[in-house]
C-alpha cells in the first residue's frame, strides 16, 4: 500500500470510532420509556405528587366556611 492509502484507511477507521462514540452517547441519553427504571421512578413521583396535591386541595376546600 502507498502511504496515502494508509492515511486514508487510518482516517476511515478514526471516523468509525468517532461515530461509535457519538452513537453510544446518544443511546445513553435516550429515553427508554415508562418501563425503564428512570421511567418507573418518574411515574412513581408523579403519582405520589398528584395524591399529595389532591389531599392538600381537599383539606383547603374542607376548611373554607
Amino acid at each position: 500500500m502507498t502511504p496515502a492509502a494508509d492515511d486514508t484507511e487510518r482516517e476511515e477507521q478514526h471516523g468509525n470510532e468517532r461515530n461509535i462514540g457519538d452513537e453510544s452517547r446518544l443511546l445513553q441519553q435516550r429515553w427508554h420509556g415508562w418501563g425503564s427504571p428512570v421511567g418507573l421512578g418518574v411515574g412513581l413521583l408523579s403519582v405520589g405528587g398528584f395524591f399529595v396535591l389532591l389531599a392538600e386541595g381537599l383539606s383547603i376546600l374542607a376548611s373554607i366556611d
